[in-house]
């Protein structure tokens, strides 16, 4: 049993900081320890794995730096902890070596071994050491142990002293000085440990099944097995949420069961609908759609007909029941289903805008849409396109309904034909989430269309029957109770097939669901448990989210760096992480932060005035929490100024922090808009928020603000990405957006085909973030543009991408 996979490289209050030395081997040759208050805490050198801190002038790539230490970075497996330190394990001897070879090398500031205590809890030591000292203890003497031990104070606050060991130094040593000296009340090295979280393993009957959920390397079926933790890490994110029932998914689909035994209580009940009573009770269109719609045959009753139980896989996935000893688990087993029936076959396009709109207009949070046309032309029913824009704009009172579209299953791997994603998959929306299929091997579907289209991938089966033999679908989810449905099976090779044969209400589920079809409302239903945490994310925000966390997995040309996310044609951006995904938002909600421009109160003339800006932040989680924070300035320039850097800050569970800086902004400075960003990075995901104040020319007061007090962080993007403008075909005007993770120099220009510029949108420095530029049709000297193709080409460094147009006039 996996208790997390996402690790999380905490500076916890038990805090350490060592370099590797002899010190402390020559007190004890045995044993090493530290102190825990008055208590010795014995630990156990690891010989397979280390953890190196740079020395601050010293940022190196650590590959360049082991090879210029006659050391194979190959021979390793290096995790960068952040941008100093870094987590190195491999052959015991080789780290051996590693370790003695580089513990006089100038470049490295501290190196020790990782450490593990009786109760298996590895810990890191770097060059820090937290210390609180006793009360009565004056300054004068806490300085004289400082100078004694060859320390600096890195910060310092009411609380305790975070200290920094000199280059090569021993912070476990030193912090035992620190206690030893009777003057500290604690003192120990600042650790690296892992914070673990407590999944839950639900008792469905059937969990055991369903390894997109929780893949233990277990016996699927028709004798396959499973690859451990090619999984969503659900267990891991249901220890965050379960979901909630305010949060609604929409299954737009054949129809939901709503007396299903694992569907039941969680299916959606319009608070505005009087059951039975024949009249449109909130006056939305529909009489009496107290539990959805059915748009084949135009009444209240969205169930399914026949065997038609594609609808009920989907909505099993996403929401089925959890904990009630029977069945399957949906991903989000406490939000609600929204049954919305289609019929898939010839019927008119209007159904389908009706059934959208029905969703969002109805207050789907989510809309799930595992369906699709055999078509690759992204704008092949602009009803459609306007019906899905609807929800992503107008949904959620604004904030926009979260869309998930199935890719197609129009690819045959192993026959070369790499397939296509489908309309409305293809749309040209901001937001929407493509979704693929990987496998129970953490490897593309056979039938999983390659794409640049894909934004996203989650488990599913491997391949159909017909294409590889052996195969087949190996999905788990809620059937058509009885006989109707998949279970029994109807068609080769599994006529007559009952899976499950036993357990309770067996004939109410199926194992033989499958496709990319499976892996939308999984995605759906990850969405819907982000959404339950933060209702106020917009779409777009569980777009960034969902894609910025998901896994690099499989043998693909995922590119990027930490600031820039890699994206392949076969998975995306990964397959989808929903402990990664629920974590992000998680640290959200626990950690408010503030960015406030205090009113100035003094008069000029002042020939210079300080500004003054506080920072506020509250940690309402009841864990500790560590990282890095700093403060940007940018000028109307776009010049970017650092103008406060802490590497390393902690918060202990319900501590609120504030504090008042201030800088200088001279009368002749430019005049216009400053942007204060404050950013706060724990080394996995990067946030940040914003405040601004404008400067008239000669003065150096401030002369508005718009101070910035926001209780959730705004994720960066980590990629460098150009978007599809909309509308497209477009006039008179178009939007394009655009996503910087990084500030710099930037160009965004229209080209007409014959490759001539026709006008610069952009050119010059942005700040970091997500931008959109209007372009009205006309060239650089303000004339109107002929009809026609156009292209639009971001350009940024070695980032290079264009993208087509269209202007009709």
């Amino acid at each position: 049993m996996k208790m997390t996979k996402n690790i999380i490289w905490v500076l916890m209050f038990i805090t350490v900081s060592i370099s590797y030395s002899k010190q402390q081997r020559r007190e004890n040759p045995n044993t090493f320890f530290y102190y825990a208050y008055e208590n010795r805490i014995e630990l156990t050198p690891l010989s397979d794995k280390m953890i190196i801190r740079l020395a601050e002038s010293q940022q190196s790539d650590m590959d360049v730096l082991l090879r210029a230490s006659s050391h194979n970075p190959d021979d390793y497996t290096i995790k960068t902890l952040d941008k100093e330190t870094f987590r190195i394990s491999g052959d015991a001897n080789k780290v051996t070596n590693l370790l003695n070879s580089m513990k006089d090398n100038p470049a490295v500031h501290t190196l020790q071994p990782v450490y593990i205590t009786k109760d298996g809890l590895e810990m890191g030591i770097t060059d820090e050491i937290c210390v609180e000292f006793l009360e009565g203890v004056s300054a004068e003497q806490q300085e004289q142990l400082h100078r004694s031990l060859g320390v600096r104070v890195k910060r310092s606050n009411t609380y305790y002293d975070l200290l920094s060991v000199e280059i090569h130094g021993n912070a476990l040593s030193v912090a035992n000085k620190y206690q030893e000296s009777g003057l500290a009340k604690y003192a120990h090295p600042n650790f690296l440990a892992k914070a673990e979280t407590f999944e839950h393993i639900p008792n469905d009957q059937y969990f055991n099944k369903q390894f997109a959920l929780h893949n233990t390397g277990q016996t699927l079926n028709d004798g396959h097995v499973g690859t451990v933790d090619a999984d969503v890490d659900a267990p891991e994110a249901w220890g965050f949420t379960q979901g909630s029932p305010n949060i609604v998914i929409a299954i737009i689909d054949e129809g939901v069961t709503l007396n299903h035994p694992d569907l039941d209580a969680n299916i959606w009940v319009n608070p505005g609908e009087i059951p039975n009573n024949n009249i449109d009770d909130d006056n939305n269109g529909y009489i009496d759609d107290v539990n959805g719609w059915n748009f084949q045959d135009s009444n209240n009753d969205p169930s399914p007909k026949g065997d038609e139980n594609h609808g009920n896989g989907c909505a099993g996935i996403a929401a089925a029941e959890q904990d009630n000893n029977e069945g399957v688990t949906g991903i989000a087993p406490h939000c609600k289903i929204m049954p919305v029936r289609l019929y898939y076959g010839l019927w008119a396009v209007q159904g389908l805008v009706l059934a959208i709109d029905y969703a969002w207009e109805n207050g789907a949070d989510v809309l799930s849409n595992s369906w699709g046309f055999n078509s690759s032309d992204p704008n092949l029913f602009p009803a459609i396109i306007e019906a899905i824009n609807r929800a992503t704009t107008q949904g959620r009172g604004g904030l926009g309904s979260v869309v998930c579209f199935a890719a197609s299953n129009s690819a045959n791997h192993v026959a070369n034909d790499p397939g296509y994603v489908a309309f409305p998959a293809n749309v040209n929306i901001p937001g929407v989430l493509t979704v693929a299929a990987s496998n129970r091997d953490d490897l593309q579907a056979n039938y999983s269309p390659t794409s640049s289209l894909i934004d996203i991938a989650a488990p599913s089966h491997h391949a159909n029957y017909w294409q590889i033999p052996g195969e087949s679908f190996e999905i788990w989810t809620v059937d058509i109770p009885g006989n109707p449905g998949y279970n029994p099976g109807k068609k080769a090779p599994h006529t007559g097939e009952e899976l499950p044969a036993s357990g309770t209400n067996y004939g109410s589920y199926t194992g033989r669901f499958g496709g990319t079809s499976a892996a939308c409302p999984l995605v759906a239903g990850v969405a819907a448990l982000m959404l339950s945490l933060d209702p106020l994310l917009t779409q777009q925000n569980v777009f960034n989210i969902i894609t910025c966390t998901a896994d690099k997995v499989g043998p693909y040309n995922y590119s990027g760096t930490y600031f820039v996310m890699g994206r392949s044609n076969e998975l995306g951006f990964g397959r989808i992480n929903a402990y990664n995904a629920v974590n992000i938002v998680h640290q959200n909600l626990f950690i408010q932060a503030a960015l406030d421009l205090p009113i100035c109160c003094w008069i000029p003339p002042i020939p210079i005035d300080p500004v003054i800006y506080d920072i506020i932040y509250i940690n309402n989680a009841d864990f500790a929490i560590t990282f890095r924070r700093w403060v940007e300035l940018t000028w109307p320039t776009g010049e970017v100024e650092e103008i406060l850097s802490v590497e390393s800050f902690g918060l202990e569970p319900g501590q609120e922090f504030s504090e008042r800086n201030r800088f200088v902004v001279a009368a002749d400075y430019p005049a216009g808009t400053y942007t204060l960003t404050l950013y706060w990075d724990d080394g996995q995901y990067l946030l940040y928020t914003t405040a601004t104040f404008d400067k008239l020319p000669g003065r150096s007061q401030p002369l508005v603000n718009n101070s910035s007090r926001t209780t959730r962080l705004e994720a960066l993007p980590k990629t460098m990405m150009l978007e599809q403008n909309y509308p497209n075909p477009f006039n008179p005007s178009t939007t394009i957006r655009y996503a910087v993770p990084e500030a710099g120099e930037i160009s965004l220009k229209i080209y007409n085909l014959n490759g001539q510029l026709v006008k610069t949108l952009v050119s010059g420095v942005v700040t970091a973030g997500n931008h959109q530029v209007v372009w009205d049709g006309t060239d650089s000297s303000g004339s109107q543009v002929a009809s026609g193709a156009y292209l639009y080409k971001l350009e940024a460094g070695d980032f290079v991408q264009t993208r087509k147009t269209v202007l009709l006039q």
